[in-house]
């Protein structure tokens, strides 16, 4: 990209002599772009370099060779006259409401006429950082308390080897620090300081993020990423594999805790548990991850210890009490002391921008006492405010979805100085349309093997755009924005869940709900542990006989493309429909009548594909080759409690279903179901709950007034089973409550239900309707199913007299 950078210039050179001796740049029309703005960041970039090439340090013979021009540059005005024009540039955009902020440039004097703001904006130097590496190199342990920190380096500050650069920065940095701010982890200087303290070869900013979340069986998994590209690095199983990645990343703010042997863990979402580099004010409880050396010095003072490989986890305790009883032994960095940064986080992303709806909002953390937020350059909005979640940390509130440009600052002090920070925020109200979806890398999880394509019968289209309710079409939303192409890592997506969920529903039910609804599909990645769930490509699924011209939208499918469909139906004379499904967090089922699939597919650009059902061959269920040797028994089917528990109690039972978990931590888990002296392993959970239920004949659903009720804690129909309730009745499954999940059904569904896998439906009462639905098949006297009594009964129908 630099080599691209410059040779972009070198290749004008008339016109990079122009703009650096005189001035002189070609000026864009419109507000996007400062012509100025490529010679700048040259001279910024070649300030900064340490070139061997060049005779010294001097700016002048680094220019040259870094060009790889023949020639010099005596004269250089025009920089500084830039800088000038850039900085009234930027002041005029953000007067108007534009989202930019202004520089931030020193007084004008005789001395900075060519090159003094660029050497100014580009600290520091190749001896500012060398003065700092001394310092530090001298004083280990300075950094122990900022304030010691401030105190003794305050004489180098003030020595001759400092640049007036480094002494300003530092007296800046000091001034705000003592007046109390300690968001400044921004700070020029303190960036400076960071950079060569954790062996950075920049003093860009750095942040790992790790984050404890629960898996399906509440066992806490590990999530490292990469807060300023925001790329995931793995995740882990124990606390301790997920450090080592931690230590294996250069020059990061948890380095010190690691080191140390404590780190603590605040929440942050519903389901999700942060780590910190130090103890601050604001969580009031938080979870301890504490090494062996530590973990043998404190024992049981914190409760019971939770093994996560060597490292042991403590369970949630009040932080004072945490902080009490490892201050007694280690020496702990002061809260009150430490250096906080402004960190934008939770919410989810769409094109650069943040996705408005209310339940994904992002939060704020900072150290100011009271957050405002305000659309940028615009009107006020009483609707949108910053609300304090615990000291420090922040939620972004809003009764109705945000648009456009916001304006994030702390609230102003009693003096009416201005906000010590700032910091913009777009947001969209509707996800942007993603351009492409994709394509999966690894392999899918297929879980029954007799597929066939859908010739059935189905129930009539409904009528009507139904309204969506807010939450849940928030949720959809979000998994459609955040998706892009390359997916959901399953560790932040679940956790998303959780947060707008709130506990009224399982996150895993509503993530299997969207599957089901061929919103999504899980992918396994290869040659690791987990899961990545792509958004399915928007699809048209043609239904019945052609001359209905009935059709379903499958695929994950946002807003703005809804509207799309909803257009295009129209406007072929169709009939379009979104019906709501089965449950409160179901998600809607788009389609039409009376449309030409192909005509439909080419107006939207999407693509027509025959819908894939179950076939007639029983328990068809996939199984898998891989051994589960070299794995650790993680969890156990519970059939009194009906999901799965870590402590067994299965001694008796004549089947048997485990969850095994590799112990290197890599490859995939393996469900293995024991009856009988055999065994059955499974790669897809539902596969191996719904084959040991049909191995045990117990049921795993009732049926109750045109719902198929799943009477197991966890687990599902395989998906091409699921899919085919789907089709023929025109309606999604779904879950309305922390257990509950439902499918749609019809009474003469259930025979086929049966046949595919027997004694699935529960059938306790003579006068069932699965017990009806079979004596409809038995009949050959015309027995047709009533509902007689408030129950679906087989009975025969007279014909009219006369």
């Amino acid at each position: 990209m630099i080599e691209a950078f410059r040779s972009t210039l070198a290749d004008k050179q008339d016109a990079l002599v122009k703009a650096l001796q005189r001035g002189e740049y070609r000026r864009y029309s419109g507000d996007e772009i400062p012509g100025c703005f490529a010679y700048l960041a040259l001279t910024m970039l070649v300030e900064g370099m340490i070139d061997p090439d060049a005779s010294g340090h001097a700016f002048r013979p680094k220019l040259a060779s870094f060009l790889k021009l023949d020639r010099t540059f005596p004269h250089l005005p025009g920089i500084n006259r830039m800088w000038l024009d850039l900085d009234a540039w930027l002041k005029d955009r953000a007067a108007r409401g534009s989202p930019f902020r202004v520089l931030d440039l020193p007084p004008e004097d005789e001395w900075r006429t060519q090159i003094g703001y660029s050497v100014h904006m580009s600290f520091p130097s190749r001896k500012d950082k060398q003065v700092v590496q001394n310092f530090l190199s001298e004083n280990r342990d300075a950094l122990s308390s900022p304030l010691d920190f401030l105190d003794r380096f305050r004489r180098v500050a003030d020595g001759s080897k400092s640049s007036a650069y480094l002494k300003s920065a530092y007296s800046d940095f000091a001034r705000s620090y003592l007046a109390g701010h300690r968001v400044l982890s921004d700070h020029r200087f303190w960036r400076l300081v960071q950079a060569i303290s954790l062996g950075r070869k920049t003093s860009s900013t750095f942040e790992l993020l790790l984050e404890m979340v629960h898996d399906e069986d509440n066992l806490w998994s590990f999530l490292v990423s990469d807060l300023t590209t925001g790329r995931g690095l793995g995740s882990h199983a124990t606390l301790a594999k997920a450090l080592v990645a931690c230590a294996a990343v250069e020059g990061h703010d948890l380095t010190h805790a690691i080191d140390l042997g404590v780190v603590f863990f605040h929440q942050t979402g519903h389901a999700r548990w942060e780590a910190m580099p130090s103890l601050a004010d604001g969580p009031s409880k938080v979870i301890v991850g504490l090494s062996p050396r530590v973990a043998g010095k404190i024992g049981a003072k914190l409760g019971a210890l939770e093994q996560s490989g060597d490292w042991a986890l403590t369970r949630i305790v009040p932080s004072g009490k945490a902080h009490d009883v490892i201050s007694a032994m280690i020496k702990l960095p002061s809260a009150g002391e430490q250096i906080r940064s402004v960190r934008v986080f939770g919410g989810v992303r769409s094109a650069g921008e943040w996705l408005g709806r209310p339940r994904v909002l992002p939060n704020v953390a900072a150290d100011a006492c009271g957050l405002s937020i305000a659309p940028r350059g615009g009107a006020a909005n009483l609707s949108v405010s910053c609300e304090e979640k615990s000291p420090g940390t922040y939620a972004i509130r809003s009764e109705r979805a945000l648009q456009g440009a916001y304006v994030v600052q702390s609230a102003a002090d009693a003096t009416g100085a201005s906000p010590s920070w700032s910091r913009s925020l777009t947001f969209v109200r509707d996800a942007h349309v993603h351009r492409s979806i994709g394509e999966a890398k690894g392999a899918s999880v297929p879980e029954w093997s007799d597929v066939v394509a859908m010739q059935d019968k189905v129930a009539s289209p409904p009528r009507g755009w139904s309204d969506i309710d807010p939450p849940l079409d928030d949720l959809i939303e979000a998994v459609y924005a955040g998706g892009g192409s390359s997916g959901w890592s399953e560790a932040e997506l679940v956790p998303m869940l959780s947060d707008i969920l709130s506990g009224e529903a399982s996150p895993w039910d509503v993530l299997r709900s969207l599957q089901e609804a061929a919103t999504i599909e899980p992918i396994l990645r290869p040659g690791w542990k987990g899961r990545t769930w792509m958004l399915r490509r928007p699809t048209i699924a043609p239904l019945g006989p052609p001359a209905a011209g009935l059709v379903v939208v499958d695929g994950c499918v946002g807003a703005r493309l809804a509207e799309d469909f909803r257009d295009a139906v129209a406007a072929m004379g169709g009939q379009p429909f979104r019906s709501g499904g089965v449950a409160r967090w179901s998600p809607p089922l788009l389609g039409a009548a009376s449309v030409q699939p192909d005509e439909l597919a080419a107006r939207l650009r999407w693509m027509v594909d025959s819908p894939k059902v179950a076939g007639k061959a029983p328990a068809s269920f996939v199984r898998t080759p891989i051994s589960h040797e070299f794995y650790a028994p993680a969890s156990f089917w519970s059939w009194k409690r009906g999901h799965f528990v870590t402590a067994r109690d299965d001694d008796r039972e004549p089947v048997r279903l485990v969850r095994w978990k590799s112990v290197a931590d890599r490859d995939h888990d393996v469900y293995v179901v024991s009856a009988r002296g055999g065994e059955a392993r499974f790669l897809s959970r539902q596969a191996a709950i719904a084959y040991a239920h049909v191995t045990r004949r117990a049921a795993m659903f009732s049926f109750e007034a045109g719902t198929l009720v799943r009477s197991a804690s966890e687990g599902a129909l395989p998906g091409p089973i699921s899919s085919w309730l789907r089709y023929r009745n025109l309606a999604n499954a779904g879950s309305s409550g922390k257990r509950h999940y439902a499918y749609p059904a019809a009474a003469t569904d259930l025979p086929r239900l049966q046949s595919l896998l027997p004694n699935i439906v529960q059938a306790d009462a003579a006068g069932s309707a699965h017990d009806a639905a079979l004596a409809v098949r038995r009949s050959r006297d015309g027995a047709r199913l009533l509902w007689i009594r408030d129950s679906v009964k087989a009975a025969r129908v007279l014909p009219p007299v006369g």
